[in-house]
This record gives C-alpha cells, structure tokens and sequence, in this order.
C-alpha cells in the first residue's frame, strides 16, 4: 500500500487583530425558541449572519419609554460631546467616535417630536 508523504505540521497563523476591520466581538444570550426564529430570518433575508445582525441592531426602529436614569444618561453624552465641540478647531480634528452618540440622540428627540 503506498502512503503519501507527510508535509511537515505548519503552526496555526495568528490573526493581526491590527488590520482587521472588524475586530470587537459582540456576544448575547437567547432561548432556544429565540435562536430558531433568528436564524430562519437569516436564511430568509440572504444575507450573512454577521451583516444581518448589524443591520438589525443597526437600522431597526425601538420603541424607548423615557425615564430618570434614560435622561441622566442623555444628559452625560451630550456634555462630553458639547466639551468635544468646544476643543475642535477644524472638522479634521473631529473625534467621530465621541460624536457617533450624536446621532443617537437626535434621532431620538426626533421619534419624540413625531
């Protein structure tokens, strides 16, 4: 019987979390009942699960009931984005993250002005 020779073991890469794009992983929990569906919506929309999630996360529409701590929070993000605004000299300097709440909260006084 004739064996092929065998190539010498070669050490698993390592992934260069620096070059990645996408580098944040982002877990959660669901019931068996919750996964099932979840992934029937998946196949259905064509798309792959990493690109449905964030669209879903992303795009789709909360109903947010307001409350004290709802209001402290919104309060604490538009100070640092105010302090952000006053340090910025130019729109090169923009800190896109510290900004990123931003749009968050407008879309939010937005849904309550409707």
């Amino acid at each position: 019987m004739y064996k092929r020779p065998r190539k010498a073991a070669q050490p698993k890469k390592k992934k260069d979390e620096s070059r990645r794009k996408r580098n944040v992983i982002v877990n959660f929990r669901m019931s068996p009942e919750e996964r099932a569906e979840l992934e029937q919506r998946i196949i259905v929309s064509g798309k792959s699960k990493q690109d449905y999630m964030i669209q879903s996360c992303l795009e789709h529409k909360i109903e947010i009931v307001a409350n004290r701590k709802m209001l402290l929070n919104i309060q604490d993000r538009m100070d640092t984005i105010e302090a952000e605004l006053k340090r910025v000299t130019s729109a090169e300097a923009l800190d896109m993250e510290k900004l990123a709440g931003l749009k968050a909260i407008v879309e939010l006084f937005q849904a309550v002005k409707e």
